[in-house]
């Protein structure tokens, strides 16, 4: 089992992998802590019990009820799949179908996707790109 989270978007702690225990980590330059996203590389068919340790602390902890957790093979597919708060533990219960599997608390929408959205409004003449700001990791907002 491999876990990564250095990637666009990517946010977690990894405290253990054979029994797979993260945490959540604060926003960049911010006390908010909510969101994760991270991507699993195991065996397919595999069954794992995934728990974020400190989701209790989280910033908006009530959010865990009723929630589930959101998963994709592609980064452009999203599924929802068994999560519960339980002990101030989010646990994620999931087999996988395939080696390579993203985790995250709602469907994100990273660079790479803005870029692409750029590109296809860029084919239309009545669009501008123009940059407006930019974000704390130093990207471009147009």
């Amino acid at each position: 089992m491999n876990i990564s989270h250095d990637f666009d978007s990517g946010s977690i702690a990894v405290i253990n992998t054979k029994n797979i225990q993260l945490e959540l980590t604060t926003d960049n330059n911010n006390n908010t802590m909510q969101w994760f996203h991270f991507r699993c590389h195991t065996n397919a068919d595999l069954n794992h019990t995934i728990r974020i340790l400190n989701a209790g602390k989280s910033s908006f902890s009530n959010a865990w009820k009723n929630y589930q957790a959101m998963a994709s093979y592609d980064k452009i597919n999203w599924f929802r799949v068994p999560t519960q708060f339980i002990n101030n533990q989010l646990v994620i219960n999931y087999t996988p179908i395939k080696n390579d599997i993203s985790y995250t608390y709602f469907t994100p929408y990273d660079y790479e996707r803005q870029q692409s959205f750029i590109k296809r409004a860029l084919q239309f003449e009545q669009c501008r790109h123009t940059p407006l700001a930019y974000t704390l990791d130093n990207n471009v907002i147009y």
